[in-house]
């Protein structure tokens, strides 16, 4: 549960995949896991560059990514574990066994686990535990001035104690910007 669940979406032109449903968008809610790629593919925002959608990752074409511009992404969104359905996904992954080790298939279905240890920190360390519309933060050492959370930022955020200053942190492609704490106390909550 450190790491998140990058996830191949499908939808009505590869023919559903998930036996017919959207079932993808209810394995959060069954699982009590963090999951990053079910975005649909065509609600374009911000917050959708990570997709993973039948054989496109991150708005490109997976079979024209190498590792080496794959590998910074699993680190930025703290993925620990992708499922994938399609075959070029599969032969993608397949194809770096030192990285990506193939746990087990369930029908159609792959499981690889990232080689990487997980933490939803991008600068300085603490604890993190979340839940809908909560992240709590304790025992937080920030690291020049800063910590930095893989989540997303939104204009909405507040905090506890509310005098936490929180800015947004923009890495690799990604436009959407991830939380930066300014000069945290040792413990802060952020809630929508």
């Amino acid at each position: 549960p450190q790491g998140r669940i990058l996830i191949e979406n499908s939808d009505f032109e590869s023919s559903h995949q998930y036996y017919g449903t959207h079932f993808p968008y209810l394995f959060p809610l069954l699982t009590d896991r963090q999951y990053i790629g079910n975005y649909s593919p065509y609600a374009k925002s911000r917050d959708s560059y990570a997709t993973f959608f039948w054989g496109y990752l991150f708005g490109k074409k997976i079979d024209r990514l190498g590792n080496e511009q794959v590998w910074p992404y699993m680190n930025l969104y703290n993925i620990k574990w992708v499922i994938v359905w399609s075959g070029v996904s599969k032969k993608f992954f397949s194809s770096y066994p030192n990285t990506y080790a193939l746990k087990t298939r369930i029908d159609k279905f792959c499981i690889y686990e990232v080689k990487r240890k997980p933490s939803f920190f991008l600068k300085g360390q603490g604890k993190l535990t979340a839940s809908v519309n909560r992240i709590e933060l304790s025992d937080l050492k920030p690291q020049d001035h800063e910590v930095i959370i893989s989540y997303r930022w939104m204009k909405y955020l507040c905090t506890k104690p509310a005098r936490v200053c929180l800015e947004s942190r923009v890495f690799l492609d990604d436009p959407g910007g991830f939380v930066c704490l300014k000069d945290p106390p040792a413990h802060v909550v952020i809630y929508t």
